[in-house]
């Protein structure tokens, strides 16, 4: 069945789709997408809509997200027994600070999420154009690449709309359908921490999104989907475990 996604070298001319085909297809039949992509990345419009859905959803969970993140400051403070006086003074230093101001404005948070959707996209790009080339041997282009990141992303922009509503509700951005939703703790040291994040990271939402990047890998560098899978799995494990102990880390450290 896996190696059946294996795509033709040289895919006809009649298998290029248009943008919303492509769009529907990432859900639908991933292979056919990435197949039109070999022919003709065409990723600048998919990505601006990306961006643009980006801006929105911010406009409405960043609010949240700063409020949340104000008490989160606050209980810490409070954890190592400062006074009142002296919690209301680091917070309001916190409130003066320039980085904290331009947050709170709806421009300078638009520029943010394009600014690092811009970085990501690119960079994630780089990165498997050189798995891809290297270690795939494949004839594959930075187009292409680019346009790989760029649609497989709308699976995760998927989740983040459909979690939007949630996060509104329980005015909290910890909204998630991870397995950390069947812990019932709330993490405290390192190993917790770590945990907790590590178990956030697996989630339906995710795990689609990596099965897609796979099969549009596989047909960009005509690999069969069982040589392509490992790989992928391999390097989402390292970042999953890396950026998991940098939060625990950063956890710890704020508790101190």
């Amino acid at each position: 069945m896996m190696d059946e996604m294996t795509p033709n070298p040289k895919p006809a001319a009649s298998q290029d789709l248009g943008l919303i085909s492509r769009i529907i297809n990432v859900f639908a039949a991933p292979q056919l997408t990435f197949r039109a992509v070999q022919i003709r990345p065409a990723w600048v419009i998919p990505l601006i809509v990306l961006i643009l859905i980006g801006v929105l959803v911010g406009e409405v969970v960043g609010p949240i997200a700063m409020r949340e993140q104000t008490e989160k400051a606050i209980d810490m403070l409070r954890a190592r027994d400062m006074s009142q006086e002296q919690i209301d003074a680091a917070m309001q230093a916190m409130e003066n600070n320039p980085m904290t101001k331009a947050m709170r404005h709806p421009v300078a948070r638009a520029l943010v999420i394009v600014l690092v959707s811009l970085l990501s996209v690119f960079f994630l790009a780089a990165l498997w154009l050189l798995v891809g080339k290297v270690i795939f041997e494949g004839r594959v282009t930075f187009g292409q690449m680019l346009g790989l990141v760029t649609y497989h992303s709308f699976i995760s922009t998927l989740g983040g709309l459909i979690k939007l509503p949630l996060m509104v509700a329980k005015s909290s951005v910890d909204v998630h359908f991870s397995l950390a939703t069947f812990l019932n703790i709330t993490p405290t040291g390192f190993l917790q921490n770590f945990f907790y994040a590590l178990m956030s990271k697996i989630e339906i939402f995710s795990i689609w999104s990596l099965a897609v990047l796979a099969i549009g890998l596989a047909v960009l560098v005509s690999k069969p989907l069982k040589s392509v899978l490992p790989w992928v799995i391999g390097i989402y494990a390292i970042y999953y475990l890396g950026s998991s102990a940098f939060y625990a880390l950063g956890a710890m450290l704020g508790g101190m």
